[in-house]
């Protein structure tokens, strides 16, 4: 049997979208004195997911590979789901 899922780590050295989530959290617009504030970043959860084969789709931008979610996890501090297939 052929083992479908993929880390984190490898998702994005494939190249794929953000396995993993992180949040900006502004203070204010701009500051009293014009200038924008520092943004501070909090980790927000992990998501793991067994996908399903690619699927290869060609069209007029090139091809492009989807990667339908078979299950999974997502797991932070204040967050614990489950990646329903399809998601």
């Amino acid at each position: 049997m052929i083992d479908d899922t993929i880390s984190r780590r490898d998702f994005w050295v494939a190249g794929g979208a953000a396995l993993t989530a992180v949040a900006l959290v502004p203070g204010t617009a701009l500051a009293e004195d014009g200038q924008k504030p520092d943004l501070k970043y909090e980790w927000l959860y992990d998501m793991t997911a067994d996908l399903e084969p690619p699927q290869m789709v060609g069209g007029p931008q090139g091809n492009r590979m989807i990667f339908v979610a078979k299950s999974g996890r997502i797991e932070g501090p204040k967050l614990k789901a489950e990646v329903l297939p399809g998601g």
